[in-house]
């Protein structure tokens, strides 16, 4: 079932909420597109890649790419679907390119598509929740709030994948398919790195199992992002302790909640990088 809840008439932008058991589809993209589950696990074979797109995760896709996708599930898959046209994001990219030379090239360069991402924490997330927000109350976008809404679509879409296409060409490698693999693995790495108990001694494991020396895998890591594994995942953990906190939860058990293996390294990272102790920050929120 696809159910339409935003679109421009006389143009290819649609979005669209889906609720399928089985489909089979074969796809050939006109324009950018995004694929967003939010409920079970989507197959895609895309430029003879097999991608799994997990509940949580999106990807985007251009007129470079082609193939198919499957559902097969006893419960129903959910996502959104977003098509966006060529005309549409021309006049975003031709507002923004004076001060992001690059975004013009994107909606025809095969790297716009390089991999999948988690939506939270996203510059991605608060539209996908935006749209899934108005679909659970079943209403649709009127006509001047779709146009408007196509073009903040574009917007950080076109974005938010410079930004990647930027992290690529910081990785020193000949071919453009090594390129690719090793962004993937360094993305796959990131996501591991997000868990509240990831702490410095996991870092070697999380080189070994992407196929990296830990020496390799800290330099990539730094010279893609900017940051080091380690820093990463401190600022995750210490992002999230932030919010347990916000919702109450005791000192201590949020120490262990993040990995800390006694309270006062806890209380000296959090102080560290908010400039008040936990229980400060809890009293004063």
């Amino acid at each position: 079932m696809l159910r339409s809840i935003a679109s421009i008439p006389g143009t290819g932008n649609e979005i669209r909420i889906s609720s399928m058991h089985q489909v089979e589809q074969s796809y050939r993209f006109t324009g950018i597109s995004i694929k967003h589950v939010y409920q079970g696990v989507e197959r895609y074979q895309l430029n003879g890649e097999t991608i799994l797109l997990q509940e949580g995760e999106y990807f985007l896709v251009n007129p470079t790419v082609e193939g198919a996708v499957v559902v097969d599930s006893r419960t129903p898959v959910k996502g959104l679907c977003i098509d966006l046209d060529l005309q549409t994001l021309t006049e975003v990219a031709e507002v923004l390119k004076s001060e992001q030379p690059g975004l013009i090239n994107l909606a025809s360069d095969p790297s716009l598509f390089i991999h999948k991402k988690n939506a939270k924490g996203s510059n991605m997330e608060p539209l996908l929740q935006r749209l899934l927000d108005r679909a659970g109350h079943r209403a649709i976008f009127e006509p001047d709030e779709s146009k408007e809404l196509f073009l903040s679509i574009c917007n950080t879409a076109l974005t938010g994948q410079l930004e990647t296409e930027q992290q690529l060409r910081r990785i020193k490698a000949v071919k453009k398919q090594t390129k690719k693999a090793l962004m993937n693995m360094l993305l796959e790495a990131r996501e591991f790195l997000k868990a509240p108990h990831c702490v410095k001694q996991n870092i070697p494991a999380i080189a070994r199992a992407i196929g990296l020396s830990e020496f390799h895998f800290m330099r990539l890591f730094h010279t893609t992002f900017g940051i080091t594994p380690y820093q990463y995942s401190l600022q995750c953990r210490m992002d999230y302790s932030k919010l347990l906190l916000l919702e109450g939860g005791q000192v201590a058990e949020v120490a262990t909640a993040c990995g800390f293996q006694d309270l006062s390294s806890f209380s000296r990272a959090f102080k560290h990088h908010f400039g008040k102790s936990p229980s400060e920050f809890r009293s004063s929120n």
